[in-house]
């Protein structure tokens, strides 16, 4: 009896050193919160620096937050985050950084091998990349994707496609309020801008604009009507301010130089035109063939139009298409042949006062005969 229960001490003593040393294989500590993985083996195991985790087809039943397994269809490490989302990919399977993300050693390049869609700021992404910023309406100027670099920055986009539409794009949309409640634009809300500046030497203001392209709601939008208007601004020497240069109304009305436009294009300045030679001094040529006065007086009450003008055309609306070249060529035509005719008839004229004056002398000297 005596051997039995020092046999059933002995068993005792060995099953709580054990259950000790178990305990201590996982012990943590209280600041840093770190757990160390240990054998229960003697030297020369001592402790492991890898841990093992068996594959597994099916997922764990009942698993709890925080539970790693490794997947051994997918081949990637997975972890159970909460009920709601319940498990993670952890890794970009075959090796790699967690979240889906690979890096090559060699190349130095990080890629993602998931074939689906990244989202930044969301958790049902739509895009390939597609980021979401604040929605608390605190912060109206939020920048989603900076480019930096030295050199050239390049934005690069490639297509291909059989269909005439396919292109590649780049798309803005805008709604008053917010995202989770739109409202629809009003008049002269800005929808889109792309604007280029250049570093100034000023550490108050290291970059100014010098020069813009603005999309903006030319009247108020609605299910069935978006008015939008376009704007050209630079920026003038002297000045850190952009000067709006030329608009782009809904109508098609094109504004150069002032926002009042009475016309379809209204230009404040002059306009300098290269390119194209108006002329019409073969008019002066000894070959060229002059129509007489009477045959050019014919020929406008019969066309109702001065003959070197083009006749008119209209397009399928009725309106007139004028090709301004040649309708100011014509008109100078027109007018140098018009100053050919002043100085035939003024030579003619001419004429005819010598004759009179030479009929006065002879009235004047039968008069002094009687």
């Amino acid at each position: 009896m005596e051997e039995e229960e020092k046999m059933d001490k002995k068993t005792i003593i060995l099953k709580l050193c054990f259950l000790v040393i178990s305990s201590c294989a996982f012990a943590q500590t209280g600041g840093n919160e770190t757990i160390t993985i240990a054998t229960y083996y003697p030297s020369p195991h001592g402790v492991y620096g890898v841990l093992n985790l068996f594959p597994k087809d099916l997922e764990p039943q009942n698993p709890m937050r925080g539970d790693i397994y490794f997947n051994n269809i997918t081949q990637n490490m997975m972890y159970y985050k909460n009920d709601i989302d319940k498990w993670q990919n952890l890794t970009g399977g075959g090796g790699g950084v967690a979240g889906g993300w690979e890096y090559n050693i060699t190349t130095g390049h990080v890629y993602n091998v998931n074939t689906g869609n990244i989202g930044i700021g969301t958790r049902d992404p739509e895009h390939k990349l597609h980021i979401i910023g604040l929605e608390d309406g605190t912060s109206p100027h939020q920048r989603l994707l900076s480019l930096r670099g030295d050199g050239t920055i390049n934005l690069h986009m490639s297509s291909a496609s059989n269909t005439f539409h396919d292109e590649c794009q780049i798309e803005s949309n805008r709604a008053r309020g917010r995202i989770s409640n739109r409202l629809p634009l009003l008049k002269d809300d800005h929808v889109f801008e792309i604007e280029a500046g250049g570093y100034t030497g000023d550490i108050n203001n290291l970059y100014s604009v010098g020069g813009l392209i603005k999309i903006s709601a030319d009247e108020d939008f609605s299910p069935t009507s978006a008015p939008g208007r376009i704007e050209f601004h630079t920026t003038p020497i002297n000045s850190i301010t952009p000067v709006n240069r030329m608009v782009i109304k809904n109508d098609g009305q094109v504004q150069i130089g002032s926002s009042a436009n009475p016309g379809q294009l209204d230009v404040y300045g002059d306009i300098n035109r290269h390119g194209y030679n108006i002329y019409a001094d073969y008019v002066f040529e000894p070959d060229y063939k002059l129509e007489s006065i009477d045959e050019h007086t014919k020929y406008m009450w019969k066309h109702k139009r001065l003959k070197a003008l083009p006749q008119s055309e209209l397009d399928e609306n009725g309106q007139q298409i004028s090709e301004i070249s040649n309708d100011m060529m014509g008109i100078l035509e027109e007018l140098e042949k018009a100053h050919i005719y002043i100085s035939h008839l003024n030579e003619k004229v001419k004429g005819q006062d010598k004759e009179i004056e030479s009929l006065k002398k002879e009235i004047d000297t039968l008069k002094a005969k009687k």
